[in-house]
């Protein structure tokens, strides 16, 4: 019994027969589907920034961690999803997941302004998203707002 590895909307199966040749008019489904899906995520996503960034008050209330990871996803999950990507090193994804970007340093907890990602956020030609990325800069109070979330992280304890 022959295998194939079958390409279908992004995933991949080598599990049972081969399915024969793929009917054009359930592929084309399929990826209309999948863009239904990306396009109502990003709309979610959107809402959640604009209602986070509209927010009054001085001073803002803090952000709180769902927060933090909806704004980084929305600015940087174009580039830096939260699922990893063959051959791309650490930085590359999973920029939702704090816990994993204070484990490779890109959050230092109890230094929001030195903090890598607030870094990138704030840099000239080199800032992060990328001039010619299709998504606004991060807006200012926005990167305070991540700050002051950064800074009130509990510093892990150096152990004797």
């Amino acid at each position: 019994m022959a295998s194939a590895l079958v390409w279908v909307g992004g995933c991949s199966s080598s599990h049972g027969p081969d399915p024969g040749p793929i009917d054009p008019e359930w592929l084309e489904a399929e990826r209309a589907r999948v863009r239904a899906d990306r396009e109502a995520e990003l709309a979610e996503l959107q809402g959640a920034v604009q209602a986070i960034e509209s927010e009054g008050g001085e001073p803002p209330r803090p952000l709180e961690e769902a927060e933090v990871s909806q704004l980084f996803l929305y600015y940087c999950g174009e580039c830096h999803g939260a699922e990893p990507r063959p051959n791309y090193g650490h930085g590359m994804y999973g920029i939702d997941d704090l816990a994993l970007m204070i484990e490779i340093g890109k959050i230092m907890p109890g230094d929001g302004a030195g903090s890598r990602l607030v870094v990138r956020m704030r840099m000239g030609e080199g800032r992060m998203p990328p001039l010619l990325a299709e998504l606004p800069p991060v807006p200012e109070r926005t990167i305070e707002r991540i700050v002051a979330f950064i800074d009130a992280l509990p510093v892990p304890q150096e152990s004797p």
